[in-house]
C-alpha cells in the first residue's frame, strides 16, 4: 500500500525524544499527582461499600502515565549515550519504582480492593477487571498489607535497600568498559567484520597493534567460536568470568535480601512467593520439569560432547590428554557444524547483514499478522517539519510506525517501533525488548498506543562490509523482536495488563514460537540478502576477497537453509547449560541464604556435572562469576530462568498445531493474534492456550522436537 499522507496511510504527531533531568522530573511530577488524586477519590468511599468503580477503576486509569514515565525512564538509563542523562534516568526509574512500592504498600487502599476481590465470583464485572483485581489484590499482599506495623516497616526498608542495590548492579554491567588487549595474531581466525569493529591501539616502541575485544556476552561468544588458538579463547572466557567484578557485591545483597522480603511475608523462600502466581505454581514443579529433562538429555549430551571431543584430537593430534574445556565448545561445535551437516556459519553470516534481515523480518510480521510497518525516514522528517536528531535516543536507531495492513482511518495505527542495533559505550550490554510506554485507554476513554524497542549490540559496520550477523544472532534478533510484537498487538483497557504484563514463565512463549521461522528453510531464505548485493563497493570488495568475477546468489541457497535447519537441536549441550543457569536460579533463591562462595562452587560444580564439559585445566583455578554478568538473576527474569525451557513446550505446541503447514497464512496469525497477543495479561494463559488449540496443552511437540521418543 503506497503512503498517502507523509510516509504514513493517516497523520501522526510523532512522539520525540528531547528528555532532560528536568523534564523527567516534572513527568514524574505529574504522573505522581494523577495517581495521588485517583487515590483521593478512592479513599471517599468506605470499604464495606467498595466496587470496582469506585476503589479500583480511578487508579487503573492513572496507572497509564505513571508506566509511561518507568519505561521511558528504564530506556533512557539503558540506551542514551549521554552519561549524565542515563544516571539521571536511573534515579527517575528507581523513584518510579519507589512510587509503585508506596502505592501498593497503602493499607487504607487495600481494604477497598479486599472488599471487592471477595465479591469476584457474585458480583457482574467483566473478565480483564477481574483480572486486574485479581493481580492488585496479590501485589498489595505481596507488598505486606497484612503484616503489622513493626513487620511493615521492615518490608519497606528491605524493598528499598533492594531497589538501590538493583540499580547498583546495573549501572556496574552498563557502564563496563573492560576489554581484553590481543594482537591479530592471537586472533587468528575472527572474520574481519569483527576484528574491524574492535579498537585499535599500536604500540609505537615495538609497531605491534592490538585490538580491544569488549567482555560483552554476544561479542566474545562470537569470538569463542572463531579463534584458532585454544589458550587465547581461554583468556577471553576467563577474562570475560572475571570483569564486573563490582557487581558481586550488589548481586548478592540483592539475593539475601530477597530472602528476608520472603520471610517476613510467611513464605520460606523468595522462590516460593514468586512462583504462587506463575503458570508452574512452585519450586518442586519446576525442579521436576528441569530434573526429567536433564535425565532425557544427558545421553544425547555425552554422545555430542564424544563428537566434539573427537574433532579436537583430529585437528590437534593429540590423545585427548589436552582434554575438552567449555572455552573450547562454541569453536568445536562451529567445526561440528561444517564437517557433519556442511554447514559454515562464517560464509553463512554474509546473507545475514543486520539491515536487510532485519526488514525481511518485518516483512515476515506483515504477512503473518496483517500489520504494516513504515520506517520514518528524513523525507518524512522534512515534510513534516520534524528535527529528525529530536525523534529518537541515538543517532542510529530507527524509528516505525505500524499500522494495520487496510488502515481505513486513524484508529487502525497500533503504535512504535524502535530499533537500536549496534553495540557503543554506556548502552545496555545484551540484546533485550523494552516497553517504552504501554498501550491503554485514558482517563476520559482516549487511546493510548503503545511504543517499544528493540537493542540489541551487534558490532557496527566497518569501512568494508556491512554489520554481518551469526545464525545465532539472527535468532535474537527475531525472538526480542517478537517480544515486540507481543507489545505492539496487545490491546488492554489498563496499562497494567498490556502485552507482556502477564506471568512471567508465559511472557517467553509468542517469542519462543517466532523462533520457528529462522528455522524453517523457505522462511530463513526469505529474508537474507548476501552483502555485495548491497552496494557496488560492498560487491567489487567480495570480487577482490574471493578472486572471482561472479558474486554469489543474492539469497541463501535453499539447500545451505535445509542444512543449517537441521542443525537446531544438534547443541543439546547448549540445553544443558541452560538447565544449569534454571537450577542456578532457583537455588539461589531458595531458602538458604548462601555466601558468595556458595554460589561459585555449586555453580562451577553443577557446571561440570550436568553441563559435562570441563571449566578448568588447573585444581585451584579460582572459576570467576559468570552467572554476575548478566542481569537475568537480578532483573525482571529473576526466578523466571526456567521459563526459557518451561515455555517451549506450549510454542511448539502451538507451532506444530497451527502454524507449521500456516506459515504466512494471516488468517491463523490473526486468529493467533486474537486469542494470545491481544489479551495481554487480561487472561489466564491456560485459557488462552485451550482456546487457541481447542484442548489442552501438550509436551509431545517439545519432546520429538528436542530428539526425545517416548
Amino acid at each position: 500500500m503506497e503512503p498517502s499522507f507523509s510516509g504514513f496511510p493517516f497523520p501522526l504527531d510523532l512522539p520525540t525524544f528531547t528528555d532532560t533531568a528536568e523534564s523527567l522530573t516534572q513527568n514524574l511530577l505529574e504522573a505522581e499527582s494523577a495517581l495521588k488524586t485517583a487515590i483521593e477519590t478512592v479513599l471517599t468511599c468506605q470499604p464495606k461499600d467498595a466496587t470496582f468503580d469506585s476503589a479500583i477503576l480511578p487508579m487503573a486509569l492513572a496507572e497509564g502515565p505513571l508506566a509511561i514515565c518507568g519505561g521511558r525512564a528504564g530506556l533512557l538509563e539503558a540506551a542514551s549515550s549521554d552519561a549524565q542523562l542515563r544516571l539521571e534516568a536511573s534515579k527517575a526509574h528507581m523513584r518510579c519504582r519507589k512510587i509503585y512500592e508506596s502505592w501498593f504498600s497503602r493499607k487504607d487502599i487495600f481494604q477497598r480492593i479486599q472488599v471487592v476481590y471477595s465479591q469476584l465470583h457474585s458480583i457482574n464485572l467483566d473478565a480483564e477487571s477481574k483480572r486486574l483485581t485479581e493481580k492488585w489484590y496479590h501485589n498489595f499482599v505481596g507488598a505486606g498489607c497484612e503484616l503489622d506495623m513493626e513487620n511493615s516497616a521492615k518490608l519497606t526498608k528491605i524493598k528499598e535497600d533492594i531497589a538501590l542495590r538493583r540499580a547498583d548492579f546495573n549501572r556496574v554491567l552498563i557502564d563496563n568498559k573492560d576489554v581484553i588487549w590481543l594482537t591479530r595474531e592471537n586472533l587468528a581466525g575472527v572474520t574481519s567484520s569483527v576484528l574491524n569493529s574492535f579498537q585499535r591501539n599500536m604500540d609505537e616502541t615495538s609497531g605491534v597493534e592490538t585490538f580491544g575485544v569488549p567482555l560483552k556476552h554476544s561479542t566474545q561468544r562470537t569470538v569463542l567460536a572463531q579463534v584458532h588458538d585454544s589458550c587465547v579463547r581461554k583468556a577471553i572466557l576467563q577474562q570475560y568470568e572475571h570483569s564486573v567484578s563490582a557487581a558481586l557485591d550488589p548481586f548478592a545483597d540483592v539475593i539475601r535480601l530477597r530472602l528476608q522480603q520472603a520471610r517476613l511475608l510467611g513464605s520460606k523462600s523468595f522462590a516460593t512467593k514468586t512462583l504462587e502466581r506463575k503458570m508452574a505454581g512452585d519450586p518442586a514443579n519446576i525442579e521436576s520439569f528441569l530434573t526429567q529433562l536433564q535425565d532425557a538429555l544427558m545421553p544425547l549430551g555425552r554422545e555430542g560432547l564424544r563428537n566434539l571431543e573427537g574433532i579436537k584430537r583430529a585437528e590437534s593430534h593429540d590423545d585427548g590428554s589436552d582434554g575438552f574445556y567449555v572455552w573450547d565448545k562454541d569453536y568445536y561445535h562451529e567445526k561440528h557444524l561444517e564437517r557433519l551437516y556442511e554447514v559454515d556459519n562464517r560464509q553463512i553470516s554474509e546473507y545475514f547483514p543486520v539491515e536487510p534481515v532485519l526488514g525481511g523480518m518485518l516483512e515476515i510480521f506483515e504477512d503473518v499478522f496483517a500489520i504494516k510497518f513504515y520506517e520514518v525516514g528524513k523525507n518524512v522528517c522534512q515534510r513534516l517539519a520534524v528535527d529528525p536528531a529530536t525523534l529518537t535516543w541515538h543517532k542510529d536507531v530507527k524509528m516505525f510506525t505500524v499500522w494495520e495492513r487496510d488502515a481505513k482511518s486513524q484508529n487502525d495505527f497500533i503504535g512504535y517501533l524502535y530499533t537500536d542495533l549496534f553495540a557503543r559505550q554506556g548502552k545496555y550490554s545484551t540484546c533485550a525488548n523494552f516497553s517504552i510506554h504501554p498501550g491503554f485507554s485514558g482517563v476520559n476513554g482516549e487511546r493510548h498506543q503503545c511504543a517499544t524497542a528493540l537493542l540489541t549490540n551487534f558490532p557496527p559496520p566497518s569501512s568494508d562490509r556491512p554489520s554481518l550477523l551469526q545464525h545465532a544472532n539472527v535468532i535474537q534478533m527475531f525472538h526480542e523482536l517478537g517480544h515486540g510484537m507481543h507489545d505492539l498487538l496487545s490491546r488492554t483497557r489498563y496499562a497494567g495488563l498490556h502485552g507482556h504484563r502477564c506471568p512471567f514463565d508465559f511472557v517467553e512463549m509468542p517469542s519462543q514460537m517466532l523462533e520457528n521461522w529462522c528455522w524453517t528453510p523457505s522462511q530463513l531464505s526469505s529474508f537474507t540478502k548476501h552483502y555485495s548485493y548491497i552496494s557496488e563497493e560492498y560487491a567489487e570488495i567480495w570480487k577482490n576477497e574471493h578472486n572471482k568475477a561472479e558474486l554469489p546468489a543474492e539469497k541463501l541457497p535453499l539447500e545451505v537453509a535445509e542444512k543449517l535447519a537441521s542443525t537446531r537441536f544438534v547443541d543439546v549441550l547448549g540445553t544443558l547449560r541452560q538447565i544449569v543457569l534454571a537450577k542456578f536460579d532457583m537455588l539461589i533463591h531458595g531458602e538458604s541464604e548462601l555466601s558468595m562462595a556458595d554460589m561459585k562452587q555449586w555453580f562451577h560444580q553443577k557446571r561440570e556435572e550436568i553441563g559435562l564439559i570441563r571449566a578448568s585445566d588447573t585444581e585451584t583455578f579460582d572459576y570467576g562469576h559468570y552467572f554476575a554478568t548478566t542481569v537475568h538473576f537480578i532483573e525482571g527474569s529473576a526466578c523466571n530462568y526456567y521459563s526459557y525451557l518451561f515455555s517451549q513446550v506450549y510454542s511448539a505446541d502451538i507451532f506444530h498445531s497451527a502454524f507449521k503447514d500456516n506459515l504466512r497464512d494471516s488468517d491463523v496469525g490473526k486468529r493467533y493474534r486474537r486469542l494470545i497477543l491481544q489479551p495481554g495479561g487480561s487472561r489466564n494463559p491456560i485459557d488462552m492456550l485451550k482456546d487457541f488449540l481447542g484442548r489442552e496443552p501438550k509436551q509431545d511437540a517439545f519432546y520429538h522436537d528436542i530428539g526425545i521418543r517416548s
